[in-house]
């Protein structure tokens, strides 16, 4: 069996860098044998990273309040 990886990206207000580092892990798999799976986890943002993870199709779980890092 084929090992995979995967890498959770913990996300609060991250409007302004989500896309890009989404998009950094895309271009590793395009020249990697190895790829990434990726799942953000929006931990209750109020700015637009839910609205972008939406409109990319990003995979993602949506919390409905910030738990923080404890969470």
């Amino acid at each position: 069996m084929e090992e995979r990886i995967l890498i959770i990206i913990p996300a609060f207000n991250e409007e302004e860098s989500i896309l890009n580092t989404y998009n950094t892990i895309l271009e590793y798999n395009k020249t990697h044998e190895r790829t990434l799976d990726t799942i953000v986890i929006n931990d209750g943002s109020t700015d637009a990273t839910e609205q972008i993870l939406v409109q990319h199709h990003i995979p993602h779980i949506q919390l409905i309040q910030n738990l923080g890092i404890g969470g």
